[in-house]
């Protein structure tokens, strides 16, 4: 049986006075041979008698009783988990990333899109189930691959920053891009399916599905028509479900004073484009919005609610810059296929 405890400790400002208090705190305790509290590391190390049961709880009552915060340090391993349905780094990779580290008892947290992968070091009590649940809970599927100690590490930050995400092009092939929405409930299994059955149609290449987000992004052949797959694909086993092409757009709405088009740079997957039109469509004065990461645009719709166009736009900009993207108006039909 180990007979060391370790204790964080919070609120001491010296040694002398501070870690002396704590020490004959933990002295007093019954069954504890030694204690020593340490300044410079913000801990104690408690050594228990060989004749007594450890209740390490009466620990964390003496400290916090002499006016410190105190809690049990246990020891740490690291975890790995494979993570599918993350699109990119900065978004994705980084939702994942909060999620993990909002697990209790999650030390530290590093997510690599280009591996599909995460290693996190945890707290020795921490569940791995927590870690899966919390990955889920933003959207992405996860499992645990295996867990090992810290001189061993899975991910290779050099690598996961420059390694290639895999293409399904062939040798002087180009792949088109395009972002689709998925209307209706959707839930892992349907969103599988979907994507099963896109990929299985002519000209579509890969589908890369975000759950979160509810989109697509489809690498397809330049004369594979997307807006028509959309509208005519019978999706099997999927009650409800429909699919809307982003950007779909008529010409017609070029001379519709108002509809406004926006540039927007910095989106890189489907939940970046998702994020945006989300904070469009909270404005009291657009009555719809359309964002699409791979034309890196925005088609906003407005009301009449509020009076200037000029004030509108503004909004609409500032509100792309708050999110951490940029945005500028764009006016000519010909702005509107890309940068």
């Amino acid at each position: 049986m180990d007979l060391t405890t370790r204790l964080e400790i919070e609120g001491m400002m010296c040694q002398a006075s501070c870690g002396a208090t704590v020490e004959s705190a933990l002295n007093d305790v019954i069954g504890v041979e030694s204690a020593e509290a340490s300044y410079a590391r913000s801990e104690a190390i408690v050594k228990w008698r060989s004749d007594t049961l450890k209740n390490e709880n009466l620990l964390v009552d003496a400290v916090e009783a002499v006016g410190f915060g105190a809690s049990i340090k246990f020891g740490t391993r690291i975890l790995k988990l494979s993570i599918q349905g993350m699109m990119c780094q900065a978004s994705c990779g980084t939702t994942v990333r909060s999620a993990l580290l909002g697990v209790k008892g999650c030390r530290s947290a590093q997510v690599s899109y280009p591996l599909g992968c995460a290693e996190v070091e945890i707290d020795e009590n921490v569940n791995e189930n927590d870690l899966v649940q919390a990955v889920e809970a933003v959207g992405f599927d996860a499992a645990v691959l295996y867990t090992n100690d810290k001189n061993i590490s899975l991910l290779d930050t050099t690598q996961a920053a420059t390694t290639p995400i895999a293409t399904m092009t062939t040798k002087n092939e180009m792949l088109a891009k395009s972002e689709v929405a998925v209307r209706g409930t959707l839930t892992r299994q349907v969103a599988q399916s979907i994507k099963t059955q896109v990929e299985a149609c002519r000209g579509v290449r890969r589908c890369d599905m975000s759950l979160g987000a509810a989109r697509m992004i489809l690498s397809h052949e330049p004369s594979c028509n997307v807006a028509t797959l959309c509208r005519t694909l019978q999706l099997r086993g999927c009650e409800n479900i429909s699919l809307q092409m982003i950007d779909d757009d008529d010409d017609d709405d070029d001379d519709n004073q108002k509809v406004i088009y926006l540039g927007v740079e910095g989106m890189s997957c489907a939940a970046c484009s998702s994020k945006v039109e989300r904070a469009l469509k909270k404005l009291e004065f657009v009555d719809e919005a359309a964002v699409s990461s791979t034309t890196h645009r925005a088609k906003v719709i407005m009301n009449e609610s509020l009076g200037s166009k000029e004030e509108s736009e503004k909004i609409l900009i500032d509100t792309i810059h708050s999110l951490g993207f940029k945005g500028w108006l764009q006016k000519k039909k010909c702005e509107r296929n890309g940068y």
